[in-house]
């Protein structure tokens, strides 16, 4: 009997130090697989949202196409690592990293995403609000679409490029952190605050933008940025500002407007200008033709705006009006010459019993005319027939 349970304990003792040196030589890597899972299709990565006690998933796939389904996984982190796959994610995470990443479309609300390495195209879709996007990538390309908002766009790396598109009524905050570029194109209706943190940062804008420059800071405004403003928070903040739509943007310095000094002193020479005008007044009398004749027919044609003209023959009839003559005569031969103080000219001849009549198209706004000259009581209206020479 002692030998039997003897034997007994050996046995177990042997067995319990085979378990030990089992466990010491368990994988540390299988030891936390339950923490930190690794999926490669739609159908793992389900399972793995679905355990609780997984802390970390990473997708490595080839699928076309992957969705993240609508929950809270907020007490796990998601990592995607798959270059060919199309991403459309409807979850809350404690936070997302893209390493590498075709299209990563968020459609969840509240989430932090870490765009790095190789990291492509991120879409947020419409209506939805991103609390922060970190650019700690070299190319971060950002579609902001519709209504949605996003709390933060970072720049981690020094030298990371960053194109962001915004969509109609988008609501968009920048954050220049390290020496980086960002270029904005899309809605002119949408609403981009940049604050430049980093010295000798690059914003080329084809919209408007508000921009707060706490470091100098190249900016180029193109078409369509006419309505952007630049505040710089001191005047030891040097801010170069180029582009085409460059002389449209509000320039400020610690939120007081700065006005151009070629622009103020061509305001100045404006009104003064408008105050000489009021002072000075000339009163001038022109374009008056006035023509007589010592015949019996005068015709009087002023070619400046305005004639007047007398006949002392038999019969005569004058109607000059500003630009307009009119002349006429039935009797022997007359002539009559005008001049105005302006530099208009008149002639007129008649000959027997000849009606005249010329006349040139008035200026409008013109009503002056003269009473035509009737014949006096006894005076003839016929041919007026010449005395014979005497013989002596």
């Amino acid at each position: 009997m002692r030998k039997r349970k003897r034997g007994m304990m050996l046995r177990m003792l042997a067995v319990m130090m085979m378990l030990v040196l089992v466990i010491g030589t368990v994988p540390v890597s299988a030891a936390s697989a339950k923490k930190n899972v690794t999926v490669k299709n739609q159908k793992e990565l389900n399972k793995a949202l679905n355990v609780n006690t997984v802390k970390k998933i990473i997708v490595k796939s080839d699928a076309e196409k992957l969705k993240i389904k609508k929950g809270d996984y907020s007490n796990k982190k998601l990592v995607i690592d798959s270059v060919k796959t199309k991403f459309t994610n409807y979850g809350s995470f404690k936070n997302i990293t893209l390493k590498n990443a075709d299209t990563f479309k968020e459609a969840a609300n509240g989430n932090t995403i870490i765009a790095k390495e190789e990291s492509s195209k991120i879409i947020v879709a419409k209506t939805k609000e991103v609390k922060k996007i970190e650019a700690q990538s070299k190319n971060v390309d950002i579609d902001v679409l519709g209504k949605a908002k996003v709390g933060d766009i970072v720049t981690k790396l020094k030298g990371a490029e960053v194109k962001l598109f915004v969509g109609e009524e988008a609501d968009v905050n920048v954050t220049l952190s390290k020496k980086s570029k960002i270029v904005l194109e899309g809605s002119l209706k949408a609403k981009i605050n940049i604050d430049s943190k980093a010295k000798n940062s690059t914003v080329t804008a084809s919209v408007p933008v508000n921009i707060t420059a706490e470091k100098s800071l190249n900016a180029q405004f193109n078409k369509g940025a006419e309505q952007s403003v630049i505040d710089s928070v001191s005047e030891d903040v040097k801010v170069k500002i180029s582009g085409e739509a460059a002389s449209a943007v509000t320039e400020k310095v610690a939120g007081q407007v700065v006005e151009e000094p070629e622009k103020v002193n061509a305001d100045t020479d404006k009104k003064a200008d408008e105050k000489e005008a009021e002072k000075d007044t000339t009163t001038t009398t022109d374009n008056t033709a006035t023509g007589t004749s010592s015949g019996n027919t005068s015709t009087v044609t002023p070619s400046g705006n305005s004639g007047t003209g007398t006949s002392s023959g038999n019969n005569g009839t004058v109607t000059p009006s500003d630009n307009t003559s009119s002349v006429t005569t039935s009797d022997n031969t007359g002539t009559g010459t005008g001049t105005n103080s302006g530099n208009n000219t008149g002639s007129g001849s008649g000959n027997g019993n000849v009606a005249q009549t010329e006349e040139v198209q008035p200026q409008p706004g013109t009503t002056d005319t003269e009473e035509p000259v009737t014949p006096g009581e006894g005076e003839e209206t016929g041919t007026t027939t010449e005395p014979e020479e005497s013989a002596n």
